[in-house]
């Protein structure tokens, strides 16, 4: 097999590396948001099988509730993946179908760098220790073509970053600065570890994996959810991948959704 040999993301790379998905593959130089970009592909298509949009550099990247994602030059992988209405999750299934996507780059991440314990912060992030290294953005966005939504998952990766904007410098860090990957083979893992996500995410075996990798389980943790605080201590997340939480008056919430802002270690 002839792979390209760079240091840059290559469309034809990632497609050779890649085993489970057979979907196609768009790499960008820089780009506002990948996340932006399928959204408009979403919106001016007629998807009929998974796309995959990758920058080797983001200067508008989001994350959840629209708050930025520092993504610089080739330094990290940052990606967004289009599913189809046939491989889209139901909105009753989103829970388990993103603790599954988390299990599956916590999988794809630990076969490069076997010597970090990846812990998943509910629902969408994962944290090496208690700073910050990846984000996953699940968003369900309607196609006017095909009358129905398509989901749309952006991921950022922090792998070698080593500067970052001062608001950030204390709670996000990279995987190993010291350490350079073949992003286009982590690139590919990525992409077929999600592809199995997309079919096995509820049958209960990724949600196992989560909870055994769990930031969250046993801490006290402050939540915000709808303008309302709760705390309390983790207890598990339950088989609706719902974060379940015992107060100090001993009354038990399932939480579907929600901003975990500060964890007592």
């Amino acid at each position: 097999m002839n792979i390209p040999k760079s240091k840059d993301l290559s469309t034809r790379a990632i497609s050779l590396f890649c085993s489970r998905f057979n979907g196609q593959v768009v790499v960008k130089a820089t780009t506002p948001s990948t996340q932006l970009l399928a959204r408009h592909y979403v919106k001016n298509q007629r998807p009929n099988k998974s796309i995959a949009f990758f920058a080797d550099q983001q200067t508008a990247a989001y994350g959840k509730g629209g708050r930025p994602f520092y993504a610089p030059k080739n330094t990290g992988l940052y990606f967004s993946l289009v599913l189809p209405p046939r491989l889209s999750p139901q909105l009753a299934n989103i829970g388990l179908f993103t603790t599954g996507v988390a299990v599956a780059i916590r999988r794809a991440l630990h076969t490069f760098y076997p010597y970090h314990d990846f812990r998943l912060k509910w629902v969408n992030d994962l944290y090496i220790e208690q700073q910050k290294v990846a984000g996953i953005l699940n968003e369900l966005i309607f196609c006017p073509a095909l009358d129905q939504s398509c989901c749309v998952l952006g991921i950022g990766i922090n792998l070698t970053t080593t500067t970052f904007p001062t608001k950030l410098q204390s709670v996000a860090r990279a995987i190993d600065p010291n350490r350079s990957v073949d992003r286009n083979r982590l690139a590919a893992v990525l992409l077929d570890q999600l592809t199995y996500t997309i079919f096995h995410y509820q049958d209960g075996q990724l949600l196992t994996d989560y909870r055994a990798h769990s930031l969250l389980i046993g801490h006290c943790v402050r939540v915000v959810m709808n303008h309302t605080v709760i705390l309390g201590t983790v207890i598990t997340i339950d088989d609706h991948a719902r974060l379940v939480i015992e107060d100090d008056q001993h009354r038990f919430h399932h939480l579907a959704s929600g901003d975990v802002t500060k964890i007592i270690f």
